[in-house]
């Protein structure tokens, strides 16, 4: 029965459309209460015209159809089953379609895959609606059997069956990304399959549910008992949905309802290590990625002074009212303060929600706010706190809601105490109602301050704008140096190719073997990573490490991807690890920099990527005039990234059968861009045009992985690819075959290369041969020039 509790409280949690005024059987007053609301907000939204509700949703309404089944109140149970039949008819049944199976998001929504509709998966149909729609199916027809009919369960059960062959055509192909790692549908999937092969006796499904159950358990505890959607509490309501279902309604003696107990329970564990009971929401360092690769022992390890720490804006409430003010009980000088309320003191003013970023404000009316970064220091001395009071007030807003239920009540008081309705009621202790207007921060002089401080002229200049200050004269005395620097390396371009390079400037070892390094453009710094999740960034004019920190991605995935940003002005440090995952670092000059290195902002750029025995990772380009960032990698898709908004501006689909091993963009503009494949191709996009005819070239040259692609600034503008078999191609973007007249290539170190750069302005690029066992290369890198006639050869 606890477990019936549950499920039902659980499913009210995940869609927040189910279950209204009448008592369930075997709810407690909180999972009443829930029931009550969530079928409140869906009776408000039911469209009888259109037969939905939650703004037309399919979804949604199956859900809505079993919390009517489950309150039973007048026609709850005939509009139920007249709802179920609509999804039945609303389903795709012609099989052979990647839709086939799954359920119309609308009842009025076309049939996807003609001209006027075209097929795009989660746009003109969702395959995961087979297992939303399905799950709840399966619900009703565990419970509520007696109310839907024979007739009407067999309706059921067969569009089931669709809904499971349909399901089990996803492989994780065809831009469908549902693979066993892809958490909530992947758990809602074996438990309709199990349930349905176990209802209708078909062995294969029950025997696939088997396989895909110890599977997913599998990759649980290899994910140190955690599941591989991890810290996504968006889905983790679909989780304890699902995982809840296997444990109760799944067949007996089955892995389903060996497993789902276990991982429910630890998503529980999961959702407490991570949830802020100060901010009543879940809180944590991770986005949505797929696998916790955190050690056992070091669940904080993202936090550790390893990893830089994110910077945390938080600030301490302080009450307006002096300590001496007993505001914690409805007293009858509270009630003469209510009719002659105190003037506050001018050391308890009214209170002040401010967010820290560089330092504290200053000001002369206010008291400051105690800063803290950490969120343990949350504590409030002074009576309650504003989520104490917030809280209150919904507390009361719910006793009016649940007094309009019941016809001729008269409402309960507002928080104004002009009639109070909490009389006997535990929110008394919580200050509402009459109390209540003593305790919140409405009676103040922060008005009058505000009319004085706006009398005052506000108008001034930023740090970095005013002429004199510490940030103006750094900024100035770099865009002096930097553009000497521009000047000078412009004249070294032109001679360049013409000059020996045999003579080094500076050597250092590094604490690994480097697999990837970047260059600063102004400062002598360069960025080192290795095949560990620790980057190094050095001073090669001395010699010297500057910083080294942990990058923070899961154990098992490498960075990928170095960028320097902002290099004008303030540098920041862009890091792309395999996992998917782009973070942004600041103040890692820890000499020049007052404050302490920490992570500005991390993102998922590429939310499903297919898992591969042999992939690229994430890939990506930043192109800093416009602040875009371009990612792909091992997925069907490239993304164009807003640096400034963290916003997806473009998801482009890359019509290649392989991962995407490097990317370029235009230097002229940030609307083309190059990317290359492991089999050998290079393709170039344009992002303005939409759909397939974005691939506006698609050349096959290269026989084997493409280890990087360069698009040269400046003049040339010229192309250049490297294969892992030793092939360096020079391109011309005017021919439509790419080879132009010249038809370029070398083989600078024969059959084989490890890395190839080309020089940004200069006519010059490098090649690396790969490394024996001893991490001893098999060759010098070489240097080779480029004549401009073999850039840019005549046009015929």
């Amino acid at each position: 029965m606890k477990l019936a509790r549950a499920l039902l409280v659980g499913f009210a949690l995940g869609s927040s459309s189910v279950l209204g005024a009448k008592r369930i059987k075997g709810l407690s007053d909180n999972a009443q209460e829930l029931f009550d609301i969530a079928m409140t907000y869906n009776d408000d939204g039911w469209d009888s015209i259109r037969g939905a509700t939650g703004a037309g949703s399919a979804r949604a309404t199956a859900w809505y159809a079993v919390g009517l089944l489950a309150r039973n109140d007048g026609s709850d149970a005939a509009t139920a089953r007249d709802i179920i039949q609509r999804e039945i008819d609303a389903q795709y049944i012609v099989p052979g379609n990647p839709w086939y199976g799954t359920y119309k998001k609308t009842f009025e929504e076309p049939i996807p895959g003609t001209a006027q509709y075209p097929a795009s998966i989660y746009n003109s149909y969702d395959p995961n609606w087979r297992e939303f729609v399905g799950t709840a199916f399966i619900l009703a027809i565990e419970e509520y059997s007696n109310l839907l009919g024979i007739s009407l369960v067999n309706n059921m059960l067969a569009s089931l069956k669709h809904a499971v062959l349909g399901g089990l055509t996803r492989v994780g192909l065809d831009g469908d990304n549902l693979d066993l790692i892809y958490t909530n549908p992947a758990l809602m999937r074996a438990f309709s399959t199990g349930w349905l092969g176990n209802r209708i006796g078909d062995t294969n499904f029950t025997q696939t549910a088997e396989r895909e159950a110890k599977s997913l358990y599998e990759i649980y505890q290899t994910s140190n008992n955690s599941l591989t959607e991890f810290n996504a509490p968006t889905y983790y309501g679909i989780d304890m949905w699902a995982l809840s279902l296997w444990s109760k309604y799944a067949p007996k003696n089955s892995s389903l309802t060996k497993y789902g107990p276990l991982m429910l329970s630890g998503l529980w564990d999961t959702m407490g290590e991570y949830y802020n009971a100060n901010l009543k929401n879940f809180a944590g360092p991770y986005d949505r990625t797929y696998g916790n690769g955190i050690e056992p022992d070091s669940a904080g390890a993202f936090l550790s002074k390893d990893v830089p720490r994110p910077h945390l804006a938080s600030a301490q409430y302080i009450p307006p009212y002096p300590p001496s003010s007993n505001a914690l009980f409805t007293t009858p000088t509270l009630e003469k303060s209510r009719t002659s309320p105190s003037t506050p003191t001018s050391s308890h003013q009214s209170p002040r929600m401010t967010k820290s970023l560089s330092g504290s404000p200053h000001g002369q009316h206010l008291p400051l706010p105690k800063f803290t970064t950490d969120p343990r220091m949350y504590s409030h001395s002074h009576g309650h706190s504003a989520a104490d009071i917030i809280e209150a007030l919904v507390e009361e807003d719910l006793e009016r809601l649940r007094a309009r239920k019941h016809r001729g009540a008269a409402p309960p008081a507002s928080s104004d105490g002009t009639e109070s309705s909490m009389t006997g009621s535990g929110l008394s202790a919580l200050c509402t109602g009459e109390g209540l207007a003593n305790v919140l921060p409405l009676k103040s002089k922060y008005f009058d301050w505000s009319c004085e401080y706006f009398l005052e002229p506000q108008m001034r200049q930023s740090e970095e704008d005013e002429p004199g200050s510490v940030t103006y004269n750094e900024l100035m005395w770099r865009r002096q140096r930097n553009e000497k620097i521009l000047y000078s390396t412009d004249h070294q371009a032109g001679v360049a190719p013409h000059c020996p390079w045999d003579r080094p400037v500076s050597h250092f070892s590094v604490d690994g073997p480097p697999l990837r390094t970047k260059f600063h453009q102004f400062d002598p710094h360069i960025a080192v990573i290795d095949d560990s999740a620790s980057l190094s960034v050095w001073d090669w004019s001395k010699k010297k490490k500057v910083v080294t920190f942990n990058n923070g991605n899961p154990s098992g995935s490498a960075i990928t991807g170095v960028h320097f940003v902002n290099e004008d002005a303030q540098t920041m440090i862009l890091t792309a690890s395999a996992e998917g995952t782009v973070r942004i670092f600041r103040n890692y000059d820890i000499q020049r920099c007052h404050d302490p290195l920490e992570m500005v902002t991390s993102f998922r750029a590429l939310n499903h990527t297919i898992p591969l025995q042999k992939g690229s990772g994430l890939v990506s380009d930043w192109q800093q005039e416009t602040g875009l960032l371009l990612v792909g990698g091992d997925s069907r898709v490239v993304r164009v990234w807003d640096g400034f908004q963290e916003l997806c501006l473009a998801e482009i689909f890359t019509q290649m059968d392989t991962c995407v091993t490097s990317v370029a963009f235009d230097p002229e503009g940030p609307n083309a861009f190059l990317a290359s494949s492991a089999d050998g191709r290079l393709c170039l996009y344009d992002r303005r045009i939409g759909g397939n005819a974005s691939l506006v070239r698609n050349w096959h040259r290269h026989q084997s992985w493409i280890e990087s692609v360069h698009w040269q600034k400046g003049g040339n503008k010229a192309i250049m690819t490297a294969s892992l078999d030793g092939e360096v191609r020079l391109w011309d973007l005017r021919d439509r075959d790419g080879v132009g007249i010249s038809g370029k290539k070398w083989q600078p170190h024969g059959n084989a290369l490890a890395n190839f750069a080309l020089h940004p302005k200069a006519a010059v690029f490098a090649a690396s041969p790969p490394t024996t066992e001893h991490n001893r290369p098999l060759d010098p890198t070489r240097r080779q020039t480029l004549d401009p006639q073999q850039i840019l050869p005549p046009c015929p």
